[in-house]
């Protein structure tokens, strides 16, 4: 597409998925037991959102190399430097105690691909690198804590925004989980939500993000349709101490 080479479609592998299923639902920091279950039930949806964001401007930036995300995610100086409020403000405040490592994240990131993708396919792994990029801007956006609840509903809209069959039965099997452990906690209500407002919400991949970082976050929130939501922002903080516990045993 557009001169652009794009990895093959990968079969279906239902039970490499369930494995390491178990792993996530064990401890859902367990990003590589993620990763497995997305690959594994890929089935041509990373060759599909590819060649959806080849359709637009910014993902024909980023596969030429021409996009500065990474650049302003990974300058402290600028970070600190933004208008209190502004999205860029609050994606600084949400890495309090983390390391500011972007090249880190996508190391690790590139780590879990086929090593020969990345010299095959450096336009199509270039955008592979602006989803992984941009899933803690999305929190940010989105109101999603970085635990579990909140993850499953990160899961819910990522999977609206990228078809992804690996994050959909993540999600719903984390979601029973937590109903068991939580009976009260209306999960079932709460990723309903994230969904509805998902399906309101402008296509966020195909997003230039940079300039918006220095906006007030409000206003990216209405200009990009994304609601509030309620429910998950109304469950108690015990039952989330709760549902946390139950995935760290």
């Amino acid at each position: 597409m557009n001169g652009i080479a794009i990895p093959p479609n990968q079969p279906l592998q239902v039970g490499k998925a369930l494995r390491s299923l178990l792993g996530v639902l064990r401890d859902a920091s367990d990003t590589d037991s993620v990763f497995k279950v997305v690959e594994a039930l890929d089935g041509g949806t990373s060759r599909n959102n590819i060649e959806r964001m080849l359709k637009t401007d910014l993902g024909r930036r980023i596969a030429s190399g021409d996009s500065s995300l990474i650049e302003h995610l990974s300058d402290e100086i600028y970070l600190r430097g933004l208008p209190a409020g502004s999205f860029g403000a609050h994606y600084f405040s949400f890495l309090k105690g983390k390391a500011l490592d972007v090249d880190g994240v996508l190391a690790s990131e590139r780590a879990r691909r086929p090593s020969q993708h990345g010299v095959l396919y450096p336009e199509a792994m270039r955008l592979q690198d602006h989803f992984s990029l941009t899933h803690d801007l999305w929190h940010i956006l989105l109101r999603y804590e970085p635990e579990p609840a909140g993850e499953i509903c990160m899961l819910i809209v990522t999977d609206k925004m990228l078809k992804s069959r690996g994050l959909r039965l993540i999600s719903y099997m984390a979601a029973l989980k937590i109903q068991f452990v939580a009976p009260k906690s209306n999960i079932f209500g709460i990723i309903s939500e994230a969904r509805r407002l998902a399906s309101r919400m402008i296509w966020l991949p195909s997003v230039d993000l940079v300039p918006l970082l220095e906006k007030p976050i409000d206003y990216v929130r209405e200009e990009l349709l994304i609601g509030r939501p309620e429910k998950y922002l109304n469950l108690k903080s015990e039952t989330r101490s709760r549902i946390l516990a139950s995935f760290s045993e």
